[in-house]
């Protein structure tokens, strides 16, 4: 077993490097998604498959079934998590950038500490606050520059609801009993793909299957990425140090923003881009705890909503 350490080999960077990519790609893949199919319904044929093979993989390493009470942790995760966070994620991206939401959804991990210290759960040092301060002013330079002032503000308060929802995702799996990951994230994506079947039969949402060749790749890779990368980070973790493996999570809306100008024609001015990097840097000071033995757990779980 590879030893813990702040240098790590080439497998580990090569690792991390295909993380960034493909946490990356994924909200450009969902404007694709959503080119021919209903955000709803995009969004539960994702989770549905994506549970099915999750399912597949528990009983292939004979990974137990949950406790009742881990079992309802589960539940309530997938439903905020997988249900109500990318019904709206998926909504929002009918009408908005996938770099802006990128950079948005990035400040995921430092909602979560807000979250937690709101309730008792964690307590803020002078990092984090300086994160936080930065965080906001970089949003704010993204927000108050000329191009933005046609983006509806309905799209832009969904993913800030998104992120809102996902943190309280977190804290409250942190409070649950709480199952093995894979375990989770099953039972997780199933309970979601419920809702989201739900959400998209109220909203009179056709029920198509895909011809196009581009959405079936947008919807393959959605579904495998989730899981190659979770995969891809709990191995990172046990190779290098969690707070470095993080950068993955910083790192991946500069992704988002360059697949999206090649791919769908995006259009970003310096200002933007300037704002995204200090909105980042923010995010991932803010987000920045003290390690402890509990810190790559955590981190694991709120990578799983990336």
């Amino acid at each position: 077993m590879n030893e813990i350490t702040k240098h790590p080999d080439r497998a580990t960077l090569l690792g991390f490097v295909v993380t960034v990519v493909l946490l990356g790609a994924n909200f450009v893949a969902v404007r694709f998604s959503n080119l021919e199919l209903a955000p709803f319904w995009g969004a539960a044929i994702r989770f549905g498959v994506g549970s099915l093979i999750l399912l597949l993989v528990m009983r292939l390493r004979k990974l137990p079934w949950p406790s009742r009470s881990g079992l309802g942790g589960a539940i309530v995760y997938g439903f905020l998590n997988f249900g109500i966070s990318y019904a709206l994620i998926y909504w929002a991206l009918l009408s908005i950038p996938s770099g802006l939401t990128a950079v948005i959804f990035s400040t995921l991990p430092l909602a979560t500490l807000l979250i937690a210290t709101l309730i008792g759960l964690e307590r803020l040092g002078s990092r984090n606050i300086v994160g936080a301060l930065v965080a906001v002013t970089g949003v704010t330079i993204i927000f108050f520059q000329p191009d933005f002032a046609s983006v509806r503000v309905a799209p832009v308060v969904a993913i800030i609801v998104a992120v809102i929802v996902g943190a309280i995702a977190s804290v409250l799996i942190k409070r649950m009993a709480k199952p093995h990951p894979v375990t989770l994230n099953a039972i997780g994506m199933g309970v979601g793909t419920v809702f989201l079947l739900m959400s998209s039969w109220v909203a009179h949402e056709p029920k198509i299957i895909p011809i196009l060749p581009a959405t079936w790749l947008a919807l393959g890779w959605l579904t495998m990425s989730a899981i190659i990368a979770f995969l891809l980070f709990v191995w990172i973790v046990g190779r290098w140090t969690a707070s470095a493996a993080t950068y993955a999570l910083v790192l991946a809306p500069l992704v988002t923003i360059m697949l999206g100008a090649w791919l769908i024609n995006e259009s970003f001015t310096t200002s933007f881009l300037i704002g995204s990097v200090i909105a980042l840097v923010g995010a991932y000071l803010g987000a920045s705890r003290p390690r402890s033995k509990t810190r790559s757990a955590d981190q694991a779980t709120t990578f799983t909503r990336q």
